[in-house]
């Protein structure tokens, strides 16, 4: 039911900037959008000052103003845009939507998707106001006219070629510069620098980080940063006797001070930003030997991105099928063989020849190319409680540790201290495991199998009411019925047309909903048959099973999944304390307490919240920085300081008594916290 509305309320105002780079754009924009509020006796309370602060402060939605920045116009979900929608359809009080352009909402893949979605707003009551059209709301029961439809997915679909257009552009001219040596964009590697170069490689001036500049005849090379380039050298001197991960500890012990180092990045998604940390690391390394300019050579189309077109050395090319998955297109490394090769601009000496730098790279081959793109874990590696387990005398999560062909949780600050704030805290993996799903069964089973038969029963009946397949077989089926009329319309108009425009663009109409229809219809034949569910019983009964063999999946090595998959639905966290105990001479750490949490109880004492790489954390540890939960406990090799765990009101008690054999899990305190609401 659509909401009554005013015809002269309140106005709202939306603008989307792919680059995130035109700050002078937008005030200009919403000065239009309050000139045109004005003639039309539209409140609009949008201020230009206040979108400059938005691009500022990095916020979507500000009063009348909503903004989407740094975001493609494919994406059609944005939160900006979510928000502008969602203001719109929900006050009654908005009667006017202010948008500069059509391509503004968006360019989208499917111009029908954007139309769909511009004549809803409109059958909402509200009305819709551009820069070179306006479009009145649609009055209840109105059907939508051909030539509306059609303007708009003429629109739509000029600014979704734009895109395409935009990438055959960009490709074209990425080519070109790629011919003549230069860089196309980003950083250089460590030891050299941008400088701005004419066509024959004279350099004109030396450009600073991040900066950016047009100039016509022009273009940017890498050449050697004089600063940087003995650092390099001596790299490039060690590394035939030394790894990557020695090296990088040398230039830390000597306060080198990495690539980037004091400077600030943001990330292209979450739009966070963060400063470099000036720590070597043994990928910088790695990263500074492989590079192909240590030769005199620029290496381009290493990797392939982008959902247009993609770059090769003759010119943009389609993309592949492989290069499409179920979130979209992917971003691909290419074969040595298909990426582009080009002395770089400008009279610049190799540091290296390329007989030098071929030894190299087999050294480093040789050290790492046994696991070069191989993933780090291969096969089932039980950790099924992995970051769910914590050490309570420091406030860090424990790590799978393996030794001896055996694996067990160790203490995370012990590892990145080189134990110098925590002791050896460890306790074995798979008896904590076979622990922690006896406290599930326990916990289960004491809510009474009854009742626990029961909710699984309703469970069970009410999946069985719904057959989803049926039910997306009717939708699928309704939308083919839609279609079919909307066909048999666009058939008749096509006759009425009055010119050839209008029988092309009616055509190109039919076009794309005789594709949308074999889309659905092939949804439709690709849908599973259904089938017959099994009996409500067996399948209660069968369920029940498995919670009577919780205790029985420690010894099946293919169950480690399937814990992990219980444990996360739970939400199942182990905090444990330790202390030591003398054997014999030595002492010995080991669980003298401790508490399981589920869900969303939170936990019985201070958590460390801070970095946890080791280089970090030894850093902070020279700066006398805490870097334990508590930063009172930081004494080093003082393990049972620390917080009393806490309690709760639902809260149960568990105390067993264990021998003194070697090995045991001996928990004389151990409490288990439920959520308030399970």
């Amino acid at each position: 039911m659509t909401t009554a509305r005013t015809k002269q309320g309140r106005g709202l105002f939306y603008h989307r900037d792919s680059e995130g780079k035109s700050e002078s754009a937008p005030p200009q924009y919403v000065r239009w959008a309050i000139k045109r509020a004005r003639e039309l006796g539209v409140q609009f309370a949008g201020r230009p000052e206040t979108i400059d602060a938005m691009i500022a402060q990095k916020k979507s939605v500000d009063g009348d103003l909503f903004l989407d920045y740094g975001i493609s116009g494919n994406v059609m979900n944005r939160p900006g845009f979510t928000a502008f929608c969602e203001a719109a359809l929900s006050d009654p009080t908005v009667s006017h939507l202010f948008i500069p352009l059509r391509d503004r909402i968006a360019r989208p893949d499917n111009a029908l998707n954007a139309t769909n979605l511009e004549i809803e707003l409109r059958q909402a009551g509200l009305c819709i106001v551009f820069q070179d059209a306006v479009e009145p709301p649609l009055p209840r029961g109105r059907q939508v006219g051909a030539l509306e439809s059609i303007s708009a997915i003429l629109g739509y679909s000029a600014a979704g070629q734009f895109r395409r257009q935009l990438a055959t552009r960009s490709l074209s001219g990425r080519t070109t510069v790629a011919r003549k040596g230069f860089s196309y964009g980003g950083e250089p590697p460590y030891g050299y620098r941008r400088v701005l170069c004419r066509d024959d490689g004279t350099v004109v001036e030396v450009l600073p980080f991040h900066r950016i500049i047009k100039e016509p005849g022009h273009h940017v090379a890498w050449h050697p940063d004089p600063d940087e380039m003995p650092v390099l050298r001596r790299i490039l001197a060690l590394f035939p006797t030394t790894t990557a991960s020695k090296i990088a500890k040398i230039l830390n012990d000597e306060g080198i001070p990495s690539p980037n180092a004091g400077r600030t990045l943001t990330d292209p998604e979450t739009k966070i930003v963060r400063e470099v940390s000036g720590l070597w690391t043994e990928n910088t390394i790695n990263g500074i030997v492989s590079h192909s300019l240590l030769r005199g050579e620029m290496e381009y189309g290493k990797r392939a991105s982008g959902d247009q077109l993609r770059f090769t050395k003759d010119g943009p090319r389609e993309l592949s099928d492989d290069e499409h998955d179920t979130h979209g297109v992917k971003t691909i490394v290419n074969p040595a063989e298909a990426r582009y090769r080009q002395p770089a601009a400008g009279t610049i000496p190799p540091v290296l020849t390329p007989e030098q730098h071929a030894e190299l790279l087999a050294i480093q081959h040789a050290r790492g190319g046994r696991l070069k793109g191989k993933p780090r874990q291969k096969g089932a590696v039980p950790n099924p409680l992995g970051m769910r387990v914590f050490c309570v005398n420091c406030g860090w999560p424990m790590y799978r540790n393996v030794r001896s062909g055996k694996w067990a949780y160790l203490c995370g600050l012990n590892e990145c201290s080189e134990s110098k704030c925590c002791r050896r805290n460890r306790i074995d993996g798979p008896k904590l495991t076979r622990f922690s799903l006896a406290v599930i069964r326990q916990r289960i089973f004491q809510v009474g199998r009854d009742r626990l038969e029961r909710k699984l029963r309703e469970i069970v009946e009410s999946e069985q009411g719904r057959d989803r397949t049926a039910e997306e077989r009717r939708s699928v089926q309704n939308q083919l019925q839609k279609i079919a009329g909307d066909l048999q319309r666009a058939s008749r108009n096509m006759t009425l047309a009055g010119s050839d425009d209008e029988l092309a663009a009616m055509r190109q109409v039919f076009q794309q909903i005789s594709s949308q229809k074999a889309a659905l219809q092939k949804r439709l034949d690709d849908l599973p048959a259904v089938t017959p569910s099994r009996d409500v019983a067996q399948q209660v009964t069968a369920a029940v099973a498995r919670f009577d063999s919780l205790a029985d999946m420690i010894g099946d090595p293919e169950a480690y999944p399937r814990m992990t998959e219980l444990f996360g639905a739970l939400d199942l966290k182990v905090y444990l304390r330790f202390r030591e105990v003398q054997r014999g001479r030595r002492g010995q750490m080991e669980p003298a307490s401790g508490c399981v949490t589920f869900g969303s109880t939170p936990p019985p004492c201070p958590m460390y919240d801070g970095p946890t790489s080791r280089p970090v954390v030894l850093r902070r540890i020279r700066d006398g920085l805490p870097v334990r939960a508590v930063p009172e406990q930081r004494v080093p090799g003082n393990s049972d300081a620390g917080a009393e765990v806490g309690t709760s009101g639902n809260l149960q008690r568990l105390t067993r008594r264990c021998s003194r054999r070697r090995g045991m899990i001996r928990f004389w305190e151990f409490k288990v916290q439920w959520p308030r609401r399970c």
